[in-house]
């Protein structure tokens, strides 16, 4: 399905003549200072801009916070020779971060490296006593926490207790007292704003680097996994994070690390020439599904290479396609309903997976310009997500039931709760009304005026320096005026997608068959040119990502 705004609503850039000139001055495309321009980069600021700062030159200033010189001097004695177990999470994040320090343990010597995450349905996030109870019973030494563990004051208390040494890698806010672990590295505490834009892989990748105990090579492998992390968790895209990201991909490209290789062919994806959106739309949500239906475990041993690789890749693309399957289900099915009756933004099911209704719901409000809260049951009673529009704080909302839950957080547009199935009902009215009365702000959504048939390949190539692309650096998109000679094709055996040939280019319009067809006028197609690659062939494509409106529509 294909979002749609209307005309009002587009804020449209109109490149000054002459760009060709200033683009053979400043050594780069057209296109390239058309979007450098149209983002507010003066000409004599664009070269200084194009320029890629080394990851070591930004690494040398960048401040951790001062837990990171203490887990660099505790580290060695903490891990040669010892029995380690890293406590992850279960998103990509979390996963990515456990096989890091596992690699980053293996490498100081670690007599046994085993590791733990704890189940979304059951366990939930952050350290767990039982996981303490077991590591101590097993004989661990010592347990390195990451993407977690700040505020697990009474957890890593045990922990001590029990003899084992705690270091601690985050990066999530914190409120209130802190875990006395031996080591605590997480810059929300006391780093500096560039350490704070960093997810918990990056902290931990960006720490062994500066800590100089880890080979340099292997670094540059191993940092596939923060650019992987900074991707999935949507950190913001600022210098540091975009080049964890570029190397990130240039490492994957050369030599994919441990088993992402055997799952980036299972996704037929072309190696050679991965970028961002392929991470984000194909390689991740693939290692999300293992931790959203199951155990994480399964994405922890496929990237780790661990145990029957072909099988576990296997297995993995088969809770992919179920998440897949099931999502689209209930999605479907929640459309129609709202279709017939948007009284209620507020749905239960007791039989709806908890892992994937997160993104059920950012579907249904990206599309519906609403907020939405899903729900099912636990074993511990009822878990919830929440998504708000542009205009609404999700936080904010779930404060105002904060007596009748049992927990909750999140961000400004995305929360979590759990609430008891005796408090349910009333909290599901409270939201109802609550959600009933956001008013969304007014979408404004900005695109280049560009006609597609200037676009080349060799245009994106350059266009790519700008990247790596996500939140807080956004790829651009580009509008083409409607003409009255459209023509529109299907395309595809199903009857949901279509081409459109449209002032001689020819766009492709994935799931818009039908808002095509009921859309009251059509005023022009906001697209994003892609180099698509097939059976080693590339050639560029011109994807619709919002259909424009005309006025009153």
């Amino acid at each position: 399905m294909i979002a749609t705004c209307t005309i009002e609503e587009l804020d449209l850039f109109r490149p000054e003549p002459g760009g060709e000139t200033r683009a053979r001055g400043l050594g780069c495309s057209p296109l390239c200072v058309a979007v450098l321009e149209s983002r507010g980069v003066a000409a004599d600021q664009i070269p200084q801009f194009l320029r890629q700062q080394p990851l070591v030159d930004q690494l040398g200033s960048l401040n951790l916070g001062s837990g990171a010189a203490r887990a660099a001097s505790k580290w060695s004695d903490a891990l040669r020779g010892k029995s380690v177990l890293v406590y992850g999470d279960y998103d990509v994040d979390g996963v990515s971060s456990t096989v890091l320090a596992m690699a980053l343990a293996q490498m100081s010597g670690a007599a046994r490296t085993y590791y733990y995450i704890p189940r979304r349905s059951t366990e939930g996030y952050g350290l767990h006593c039982e996981g303490i109870r077991m590591a101590a019973q097993s004989g661990i030494q010592t347990v390195i926490v990451t993407d977690c563990g700040s505020r697990d004051r009474s957890e890593v208390a045990l922990a001590k207790e029990s003899g084992m040494d705690v270091l601690i890698f985050d990066h999530h806010l914190v409120d209130g007292e802190l875990a006395e672990a031996d080591a605590l590295v997480n810059p929300q505490i006391d780093g500096d704003g560039e350490a704070r834009t960093l997810c918990a892989t990056g902290v931990l990748w960006c720490w062994a680097a500066q800590s100089g105990l880890f080979p340099k090579e292997s670094l540059l492998e191993l940092v596939q996994l923060a650019g992987l992390a900074t991707i999935a968790d949507c950190m913001p895209l600022e210098f540091l994070n975009r080049e964890l990201i570029r190397q990130g991909l240039d490492s994957m490209r050369r030599r994919p690390f441990g088993g992402l290789g055997r799952l980036i062919s299972a996704l037929r994806l072309e190696g050679a020439s991965l970028d961002e959106r392929d991470l984000a739309m194909r390689l991740i949500p693939s290692l999300n599904a293992a931790g959203r239906l199951g155990a994480a475990d399964l994405a922890v041993n496929v990237v780790a290479q661990l145990g029957d690789a072909e099988q576990n890749v296997d297995s993995l693309m088969k809770v992919n396609q179920r998440r897949r399957d099931l999502s689209s289900q209930i999605a479907d099915s929640l459309s129609k309903q709202l279709d017939t009756d948007c009284s209620t933004q507020v749905f239960f099911n007791p039989s709806w997976p908890v892992g994937i209704l997160s993104g059920i719901a950012s579907r249904l409000c990206h599309e519906r310009r609403q907020g939405f809260a899903l729900a099912a049951s636990t074993q511990r009673g009822v878990r919830g997500t929440l998504r708000v529009p542009e205009g609404a704080n999700a936080v904010e909302l779930l404060k105002q039931l904060s007596d009748k839950l049992d927990d909750w957080g999140g961000h400004q547009y995305a929360a979590g709760f759990s609430v008891s199935a005796a408090q349910w009902p009333k909290v599901a009215l409270g939201l109802n009304k609550l959600l009933s009365q956001v008013q969304p702000v007014a979408e404004r959504h900005e695109a280049i005026l560009y006609d597609p048939l200037r676009i080349e390949m060799d245009d994106l190539g350059d266009l790519a320096k700008l990247g790596p692309f996500g939140n807080g650096n956004p790829a651009p998109s580009f509008f083409v005026p409607s003409c009255a000679d459209e023509v529109y094709e299907p395309l595809g055996k199903d009857g949901r997608h279509l081409t459109v040939n449209c002032r001689g280019a020819r766009l492709l319009a994935f799931g818009g068959a039908r808002q095509i067809d009921d859309a009251p006028g059509i005023a022009g197609w906001i697209y994003q040119p892609r180099i698509n690659v097939w059976r080693g062939r590339r050639n560029v494509q011109f994807v619709v990502d919002k259909i424009v409106l005309g006025r009153g529509a």
